[in-house]
């Protein structure tokens, strides 16, 4: 009869801690199920185009970056795929030829827009990650109010960041990225490289 309660006993624990929060999901500050990061940075953009009738000409100055990624994570490896939307903006920015400056372009925006598929990977318990997303952008050169788009080219972007767990699934911290993209004029005539680098703030929710 001892022994049958016993086994009772041990059947009815091995059940509740089975059926248990914490059993089902062990550790809840940790990188699993559904993923959203995003990021919000201030940095240093620019466009270039070699061999124009100035020269080697360049337009950017210092503006903002914007992210948006949403995934999953797979299974516990702190490994997340996701989707992503990411831009960089510049307002009045500087025109340059062969290095020397010719002034700002009043009320003029560059603009990158792209998405992509990337992967994220967590280096825990540091909370340290590092982030490459691949896919397509263009460019818009807006003077005046008018656009003057460029097709759609090759975009990468990367990310490192360091965060730091205010709840069992938020984390904020702080981010360094970098953006590169083609970027395809008059049907493929030129291509120009856009190139952004950026700091600022990180929120993941996972």
């Amino acid at each position: 009869m001892r022994r049958l309660a016993l086994s009772l006993t041990l059947v009815l624990a091995a059940a509740a801690l089975a059926s248990s929060p914490t059993a089902a999901h062990a550790d809840p500050w940790e990188h699993d199920g559904f993923l959203f990061r995003g990021t919000l940075g201030l940095g240093y953009e620019v466009i270039a185009e070699d061999n124009t009738v100035l020269g080697d000409l360049t337009i950017g100055g210092f503006g903002a970056s914007v992210s948006f990624a949403f995934g999953h994570s797979l299974g516990r490896t702190n490994l997340a795929i996701h989707g992503e939307i990411f831009g960089n903006a510049v307002f009045e920015p500087a025109v340059r030829a062969d290095g020397d400056k010719l002034g700002n372009l009043d009320d003029t925006t560059l603009s990158l827009g792209a998405l992509g598929v990337g992967v994220t990977y967590y280096f825990m318990p540091i909370n340290l990650y590092v982030s490459a997303t691949f896919g397509v952008g263009a460019a818009n050169l807006k003077v005046d109010g008018q656009d003057n788009k460029s097709d759609p080219g090759f975009a990468m972007h990367f990310l490192v960041g360091k965060e730091f767990w205010v709840g069992p699934r938020w984390g904020l911290g702080f981010m360094a990225g970098f953006t590169f993209c083609r970027v395809p004029f008059n049907d493929g005539d030129t291509v120009d490289p856009y190139l952004g680098a950026n700091f600022g703030f990180s929120a993941t929710f996972n």
